[in-house]
């Protein structure tokens, strides 16, 4: 006996009909899983579908991981600048935190997307670096 995931489930933004013949309708009348439910997010899908403890419970989840992985994105690099820096762990920590506040509360997405867009060059051109090095070694 197998077991199998409906794709409704697995692509909730898909139409569930998708690919199948839809009986003489037009193609824009397939509608997301959301849709038929009448919600706008998988919290509200969650809670419909089962109750207000599994929408509260995957929502802590949810935050506790995003909370964890911005504590980590924001203490890697702050280990690194506090030994190239000489500063103390927590200073670090926090004027980069202060700083990460203060652009995203003044410039809004567009200071996140700008500072994401050179992060990625960053990321790039280490990569690219660390390439030709390699290549070079061999």
């Amino acid at each position: 006996m197998s077991f199998r995931i409906p794709n409704e489930i697995l692509n909730l933004s898909r139409p569930a009909d998708e690919g199948r013949n839809t009986g003489g309708r037009h193609p824009h009348d397939r509608h997301t899983i959301f849709h038929r439910a009448k919600v706008y997010t998988a919290y509200e899908y969650l809670e419909q579908r089962f109750d207000a403890k599994t929408r509260s419970l995957v929502t802590i989840i949810f935050l506790i991981g995003r909370g964890l992985g911005a504590g980590i994105a924001l203490a890697a690099p702050a280990i690194v600048m506090s030994v190239v820096l000489g500063w103390p762990f927590y200073l670090t920590t926090i004027v980069m935190g202060g700083l990460v506040i203060l652009y995203t509360t003044m410039g809004g997405i567009k200071a996140v997307t700008y500072a994401d867009v050179q992060q990625m060059m960053m990321i790039m051109g280490a990569l690219i670096l660390a390439l030709i090095i390699a290549i070079w070694k061999l």
